[in-house]
């Protein structure tokens, strides 16, 4: 079972503020996924073989050729942006 100083500690770390009943519902969420965990763990899978990738003829024909496209990437960007001015993007000031 998964404490509420877990859940606190785990909401700093994310940088979430939460309230005392989101505390409790995440310490129920998480108990809810530890023990389907410890249910699959349990299962047994001695009979199953390890799957394995071999990349084949058939594997590698899945992959397409990179085709190179020479394009102003810039004057397409900044014809979609709001955030311009003459030919820059414009951003906050840094100070």
């Amino acid at each position: 079972m998964v404490s509420e100083d877990t859940i606190k500690r785990v909401a700093k770390l994310s940088r979430l503020n939460l309230s005392s009943s989101e505390i409790e519902k995440f310490k129920k969420d998480f108990d809810d996924v530890l023990e389907y965990f410890s249910i699959l763990e349990d299962a047994d899978v001695s009979d199953i073989d390890e799957v394995k990738i071999i990349p084949t003829e058939e594997f590698n024909d899945v992959l397409r050729e990179d085709i190179a496209v020479s394009k102003n990437m810039k004057d397409v960007c900044l014809n979609i942006s709001t955030h311009k001015k003459e030919d820059y993007f414009k951003g906050p000031k840094a100070f």
